[in-house]
Parts: C-alpha cells; sequence; structure tokens
C-alpha cells in the first residue's frame, strides 16, 4: 500500500454521482460508516425542499434522504439498477443520500 502525503491510509466508501467520483472515510470499530443499500422510495410529505427526496423507515427511525445529485447542482438523479442510498451518520443524526452507483470500499 502506498503511503498518502501525510502518512495516513484509510478505507472509504467510494461512489459515483453524474460521472464523477467521490468518498466517505470509513470510521467506527466493527462496521462501515458510512453504510449503503439498493434504492428504495421514500416516502414524500409535503413542504419538503425539493432536494429532500422523503422520509424512510431505516433500523425503526424515519431517516430523510436527500438527491445527492441535487445538492451538487447537478439536477435531480435518475433512478437506475445501480442507484444506492448511502446513510451517513453523525452523532445521533442520520441522512441517507442517493447516489449512482457504489464503486465499493478502497483504501486511500
Amino acid at each position: 500500500m502506498t503511503d498518502s502525503g501525510n502518512g495516513r491510509v484509510f478505507a472509504a466508501l467510494v461512489f459515483s454521482v453524474r460521472g464523477r467520483l467521490y468518498a466517505f472515510e470509513q470510521r467506527g470499530q466493527a462496521t462501515l460508516l458510512p453504510w449503503l443499500q439498493r434504492y428504495r422510495s421514500a416516502s414524500s410529505a409535503p413542504g419538503l425542499p425539493e432536494w429532500c427526496l422523503g422520509l424512510l423507515n431505516e433500523r425503526g427511525t424515519a431517516q430523510m434522504v436527500a438527491d445527492l445529485g441535487y445538492l451538487l447542482q447537478e439536477g435531480h438523479s435518475d433512478i437506475a439498477a445501480g442507484s444506492r442510498l448511502i446513510f451517513i451518520e453523525h452523532g445521533a443524526a442520520r441522512l441517507g443520500l442517493l447516489v449512482d452507483e457504489e464503486i465499493g470500499v478502497r483504501y486511500l
């Protein structure tokens, strides 16, 4: 494995949005945070902003799902067979992000 500029190598979940690659660093002991799943439709609710696809019941909790392509100002994402939801966590807060494709875990 090659050494990064600061001497730190870390595992990351790599994915694509509109042909561009992005990555979220793996954190935690036994699980990959962020975690992902195949796309499934979220329940819409009145008054949600355009970037919000709705709410999902995930792991017993209502989770907001956002269109990452829209948040990156690339327009609304198209739902396809490779579409995935990546859930990111910060403390007790969780957010699902719709991405075009999961590339996999890579060491950066």
